[in-house]
């Protein structure tokens, strides 16, 4: 499980621009105050080349935030080295890094972890 609490975020960054389209991302989670009150959401954006882009925002203070879902999709005409990042305060932690094949996507599962998806639906 990945939790984040108000200082922390999950980043993904790519090793150089891309050559056609930018690669979604797709994130679930849920925030959990205490009592035991849980808000389940979702974030949506693109990855920005080279440049580290917040795939799941740190929640407000007083809660933590739980990834159950994350995806990269390689929706671009050519392989892609994709980074996801643990950061807390600017501080940044690699969790994974991976070349990412043209229409495979990166996952990761809440009692799983990562794993990679072809294009025809077999995890590598």
């Amino acid at each position: 499980m990945i939790v984040l609490d108000s200082t922390d975020s999950l980043k993904a960054q790519l090793g150089g621009a891309v050559t056609t389209n930018e690669l979604p991302i797709v994130a679930s989670y849920v925030d959990v105050a205490a009592p035991d009150t849980y808000d389940p959401n979702s974030a949506h954006t693109l990855t920005t080349g080279a440049a580290a882009v917040t795939a799941v925002a740190a929640p407000t203070a007083g809660k933590r935030r739980q990834v159950k879902f994350l995806s990269v999709f390689n929706k671009d005409t050519v392989s892609a080295t994709v980074t996801l990042l643990f950061d807390r305060s600017a501080t940044s932690r690699e969790l994974v890094k991976i070349a990412l094949a043209v229409s495979s996507t990166l996952v990761y599962t809440d009692g799983e972890g990562f794993r990679v998806i072809n294009t025809a639906g077999a995890i590598q």
